[in-house]
């Protein structure tokens, strides 16, 4: 719920804020590859659930950005966002104690199934940017925050309704036009909020964390100003 009210008062922040400026509206896509993988002690007392991020991954939507009388601006949208994942069911305590275990556990120990879990959001940046608009090709630089709503994700149970990404990025901008721009950018994110339910299980060698996403991005877009 906290992510909600924190969008809808940046959302209310930005619509006060474009009632005397400038809108550019675009269109976005973005390949992304996402890493962040690692155990989740799920709630199977034998079993524990591996996250493999090993499928293309990417965003796409709409954009606003709203500008000033300066090179700065701030930007939001909103983005379908596919972060597919790969899950098998592994018993990682079957081999260190003695005794009888779990036979389904021990197989899928053995003999891994993997379950590709289609997980799909609405994300929403609130990034501030910075770009010489007056200048035909010009730098872009942005910093922010993603907010990650979930959509759909197999019925896999475990991951949580909203997340958070800390984001900064660089590109170019080219002017067609008086009112178009094509521009290209790299990005890079990483989450500061956990995005699974169940708790991670860790060793001491072995510091992955199926929370701590990680994605870099190449991103295409295209602009157009409302006058």
């Amino acid at each position: 719920m906290r992510y909600v009210i924190f969008t809808l008062l940046l959302l209310a922040s930005l619509e006060a804020f474009s009632q005397e400026k400038n809108i550019r509206l675009g269109l976005q896509f973005s390949g992304e590859n996402i890493s962040g993988d690692g155990f989740l002690a799920t709630r199977e007392s034998a079993l524990n659930t591996n996250i493999a991020r090993d499928e293309f991954n990417f965003s796409t939507g709409l954009t606003a950005n709203f500008l000033t009388n300066s090179s700065f601006s701030f930007q939001t949208g909103l983005l379908y966002s596919k972060k597919d994942i790969t899950t098998y069911e592994y018993c990682v305590s079957c081999f260190a104690y003695y005794g009888q275990v779990n036979q389904r556990a021990l197989f899928l120990s053995y003999v891994p199934i993997p379950k590709e879990i289609n997980q799909r959001f609405l994300s929403i940046p609130f990034l501030v940017r910075f770009e010489d608009r007056g200048a035909k090709l010009a730098p872009i630089f942005e910093a922010g925050i993603y907010n990650n709503f979930l959509l759909s994700d197999n019925d896999f149970e475990e991951t949580k309704s909203a997340f958070m990404e800390a984001a900064a990025g660089l590109g170019l901008s080219y002017r067609l036009n008086k009112q178009m721009r094509v521009e290209f950018k790299y990005s890079y994110r990483q989450s500061i909020t956990s995005i699974f339910e169940s708790p991670v299980q860790s060793w001491s060698n072995d510091d992955s964390d199926p929370n701590k996403l990680k994605t870099q991005s190449f991103q295409l877009g295209l602009n157009y100003l409302l006058k």
